[in-house]
């Protein structure tokens, strides 16, 4: 199902305002504070897309996706294809590395990052800035022995 809003003049899924009304409400301004039987009530839910077993937008990226595996890749190619399809005028960009981390010792491990953004919709082409969209998606990965006491 897709939403328009008038105000922006852009065609976007419901789901990412359903994202979107929830990032709001955990701004910094409120987002070291309880949350109220009254304010989670008001979240939407997003419908299906948004069920944690099947939904087609959460189910596939509750996975492990440690760096460097096979989970990690799928989730980042549920990621392009999730732009791709819904929001195509969102342009990605790739951003390789490698790095040792304290789970893998002296062995480099390859970290791919998403770079998903777009000019606002609202603005004259090149007046403003980029929209950016960064978030941290990867697993922690913990040997076992570092788990010890």
């Amino acid at each position: 199902m897709l939403l328009t809003s008038g105000r922006l003049g852009s065609t976007v899924p419901s789901t990412l305002w359903a994202v979107l009304a929830v990032l709001s409400m955990l701004s910094s301004t409120n987002g070291y504070q309880k949350l109220s039987n009254a304010s989670l009530a008001r979240i939407p839910s997003g419908g299906p897309d948004f069920d944690i077993s099947t939904g087609s937008l959460l189910a596939p990226i509750l996975i492990p996706r440690v760096p460097g595996t096979q989970g990690s890749t799928t989730v980042q190619q549920h990621f392009v294809d999730f732009f791709s399809q819904q929001l195509p005028a969102w342009t990605i960009e790739w951003h390789n590395s490698t790095s040792k981390t304290p789970a893998t010792g002296d062995q480099d491990i390859s970290f791919r990052s998403l770079i998903l953004r777009r000019e606002p919709p609202w603005a004259k082409r090149g007046n403003v800035g980029y929209l950016t969209l960064a978030a941290h998606y990867d697993s922690l990965f913990e040997p076992q022995a570092s788990l010890a006491p």
